[in-house]
């Protein structure tokens, strides 16, 4: 939108505390676990908060986040018109979040980034109370995104969901920002209702009962940066496999439970961790969870686990936030800043140094302190949450 249309969204818009409803801008389309955490963190609040009606932005049709309740659906069609159907709505509503997630600096999509930040932008000069909820920054963000939330109107509550963020925020893109930490920590476990469900948690169960140690592991190849290779997908891979024969042959007392967090694609993880447990052919020790869950049936899931070996930020995200240690294929340096916020040592290691044995040791390691980090965890877990209940800018 240009300056002058910016500056023409505020003329005779009443003030917010005179309007109701919140318009939630999502950060990707549905398929990802990761932004059905945040979403469905951020309604529940609202609603709980009186903060409704609660309306979802759909560019994908009324199929598009259709579980999300109780959020209804604000679909923005009509081409060229768009741009103005979302001003006028702008105008009317109390409060619009925008879902910034690992989506403000350019890495994925320069103009998914900048339309994220112009949303909020457009929603302050509208005079509604503007938010970008929980994000990560980069060390190399696109200049653009930068540029851009620099501009933004200063009305705008820019929220970093981890400390480098929030000095990145300021030495790269000169803007102010508060701490916070991310939605999908106010996200509550819910037990798993899909048709496998039963059988799975009964094998879970079974071998908790037993006092076995539960490592659940997810291989996505988001860690390697955008549209990776099926060639450098497949090294990573085999180095998971690598990885994971080593913990089953030297760790007698460890089962794995293979577990999915998006199923967009062929290459999804859901897809992955079914490859997984055929090589690894082992059905008494491993297991693949390959249904579709919601973000909180994977959190339940996740809180049935002794050690999660992950590459997703939101399971990791959601396996703290249920007390469970995690270890984790680092990109973009944004999980160092998942446990800053916890002030731990960083349990990292990057794609290109993830050999077999070194997936093995970390995963062992953490195996080994497990208790230890429980208890830290489980310290921290009330002002992590009480930080992501910041996101909802409830005070103005």
């Amino acid at each position: 939108m240009s300056s002058f249309f910016m500056r023409c969204l505020g003329i005779g818009a009443k003030h917010h505390s005179k309007r109701s409803g919140s318009l939630i801008v999502p950060s990707a389309a549905p398929g990802s676990t990761g932004d059905d955490a945040m979403l469905t963190s951020l309604v529940t609040a609202l609603h709980d908060a009186g903060e409704g009606p609660v309306e979802i932005l759909a560019k994908g049709g009324a199929a598009a986040w259709p579980s999300v309740a109780p959020a209804g659906l604000y679909e923005l069609t009509g081409g060229k018109s768009r741009a103005i159907k979302l001003a006028l709505k702008l105008r009317k509503i109390k409060r619009i979040y925008v879902i910034g997630a690992d989506c403000v600096d350019g890495h994925y999509s320069l103009q998914l980034s900048l339309s994220l930040i112009g949303a909020a932008d457009a929603g302050a000069h509208a005079g509604a109370i503007a938010t970008i909820a929980g994000c990560s920054y980069s060390e190399s963000p696109e200049q653009a995104t930068a540029d851009a939330i620099r501009n933004m109107h200063p009305d705008v509550h820019l929220y970093g969901r981890d400390p480098r963020t929030v000095e990145r925020f300021k030495r790269l893109a000169g803007r102010d920002s508060e701490l916070v930490t991310d939605l999908a920590f106010m996200l509550q476990p819910a037990e798993p209702k899909t048709p496998n469900a039963p059988e799975d948690l009964a094998w879970i169960k079974a071998r908790r009962d037993a006092g076995r140690v539960l490592l659940g592991v997810n291989f996505n190849r988001q860690v390697l940066g955008k549209n990776p290779s099926v060639e450098e997908t497949q090294v990573l891979f085999d180095k998971y496999v690598g990885a994971l024969r080593q913990i089953l042959e030297k760790n007698d007392d460890v089962d794995i439970v293979l577990i999915p967090h998006d199923y967009r694609g062929e290459e999804s993880d859901c897809a992955h961790a079914g490859r997984l447990a055929e090589l690894l052919s082992n059905p008494d020790r491993v297991r693949a969870l390959t249904e579709r869950y919601r973000a909180n049936e994977i959190k339940y899931y996740g809180s049935l686990m002794d050690v999660i070996l992950t590459g997703r930020m939101h399971l990791a995200i959601e396996s703290m936030g249920a007390g469970v240690p995690v270890a984790c294929v680092t990109y973009q340096g944004k999980f160092e800043g998942l446990f800053d916020q916890f002030r731990m040592e960083p349990i990292v290691v990057a794609p290109e140094d993830a050999s077999a044995d070194a997936l093995y040791e970390m995963v062992s390691k953490t195996i080994g302190d497990r208790q230890a980090l429980k208890d830290h965890i489980a310290d921290q877990l009330d002002r992590i949450r009480a930080a992501s209940r910041k996101n909802l800018s409830l005070e103005g």
